[in-house]
């Protein structure tokens, strides 16, 4: 009868009169439906905790339902935020160990950076493991002066040139400004100025999306 009540095909009332014809006293029937009540998940109470949705008390007294002592109810909630958190601290690990295989930051920095997060020694001894098999050899990259020659010497084309700037960890207006001084280093005026003019277009489009006003034109474009 438990059962197909947990699964709502049999109403409370319809239980209890069933358990007191095979003797069960009311109190005692009352006490078997709760046992075999459905009842929230850990989850569920650390997300409405969590949300505002429930208090402290409720949680407490949600999580002794599911046989949480009191004093380990607030543990509870807090492994269930730490799990949440273990996802996240694995995204930003592999990002970080992706900066290290573009060659970005070195294996060194990235060891340093792993002992500042809570990881466990095991698992860091295998996330260095496995970076040696990505990263094939150390890496080394071009210096923004290099970069800059190597455009200047018709070796690379602007795009090459952005492209390096974007992989060495520029913005986008950082990018073009340090395209528009390496184009004006080299008396490139007219394609400089094309770099300016995108430039502010973009920033204009910005503007005018958030209703901002239109911000002024820069001086190599106002000549």
């Amino acid at each position: 009868m438990i059962n197909p009540f947990a699964q709502t095909l049999m109403d409370h009332a319809t239980i209890v009169r069933d358990l007191e014809l095979q003797g069960w006293d009311p109190d005692r029937a009352e006490k078997l439906i709760r046992l075999h009540a459905k009842r929230l998940t850990v989850a569920d109470i650390e997300l409405f905790f969590r949300y505002g949705s429930a208090g402290r008390d409720f949680a407490i007294s949600q999580l002794g339902d599911l046989g949480y002592l009191p004093d380990l109810a607030g543990s509870v909630l807090n492994a269930e935020d730490l799990r949440r958190a273990d996802s996240v601290l694995k995204t930003l690990v592999d990002a970080i160990e992706t900066r290290v295989v573009d060659g970005q930051i070195t294996t060194v920095e990235f060891s340093t950076l792993l002992d500042a997060l809570p990881l466990g020694d095991t698992e860091k001894r295998m996330r260095l493991a496995t970076l040696q098999y990505k990263t094939k050899s150390p890496h080394k990259s071009l210096t923004l002066a290099q970069a800059q020659k190597a455009f200047t010497e018709g070796l690379w084309t602007l795009d090459q040139l952005d492209a390096f700037l974007t992989r060495d960890g520029y913005s986008a207006d950082d990018s073009q400004t340090l395209q528009l001084i390496t184009l004006l280093a080299f008396a490139q005026f007219e394609e400089a100025k094309k770099v300016a003019q995108f430039n502010y277009d973009q920033k204009v489009k910005r503007a005018q999306a958030k209703g901002l006003p239109i911000p002024p034109l820069p001086k190599i474009l106002a000549g």
